[in-house]
């Protein structure tokens, strides 16, 4: 069977609209429950509980933000780890918080947007690229890294 180029310069364009519009509805399908917030709502303290967020799902991967609002308990801990989340925010209702545990590697980092009044304290070992203080509280307050041993001197000894 013989095709003049009309046809399949025709059949490659169609091809083309079809992957395209295929590529399109599965970004659509996919991507909103990656980008979905997980919201603390902890009856416990503990992170690594699924039912203590919104979504039945703990905020420990890439592609997953946990948000902090200004429901559930206001002591969190990081029992399982380390997690590597994609950010954590404090929103503009955010309650005081106090979070420990095991280390949390972000992906990006911190964004506090909580108002004035709302205090966060986080004693984790925390790495990330970027810490947003948009609201009016002060920001949030780290402990310094944990040391595996003391400190040495480089000064030799007299």
């Amino acid at each position: 069977m013989i095709f003049d180029r009309g046809f399949v310069a025709g059949t490659g364009a169609r091809t083309r609209k079809l992957l395209l519009a295929g590529t399109a509805l599965a970004t659509v399908v996919l991507l909103p429950s990656l980008a979905q917030a997980q919201v603390w709502n902890g009856t416990s303290t503990d992170y690594n509980t699924p039912g203590n967020w919104s979504t039945g799902t703990v905020p420990d991967t890439a592609g997953e933000t946990a948000t902090f609002s200004n429901t559930g308990s206001n002591v969190v801990d990081v029992s399982l780890g380390p997690i590597a989340p994609q950010s954590w925010t404090f929103d503009a209702t955010s309650q005081s918080y106090a979070i420990a545990g095991q280390d949390v590697n972000f992906v990006t980092g911190i964004t506090n947007n909580a108002s004035a009044g709302a205090a966060i304290f986080i004693s984790n070992l925390m790495t990330g690229t970027t810490l947003s203080q948009a609201g009016a509280s002060p920001a949030p307050t780290a402990s310094p890294p944990r040391r595996s041993r003391p400190a040495r001197s480089t000064t030799a000894a007299r």
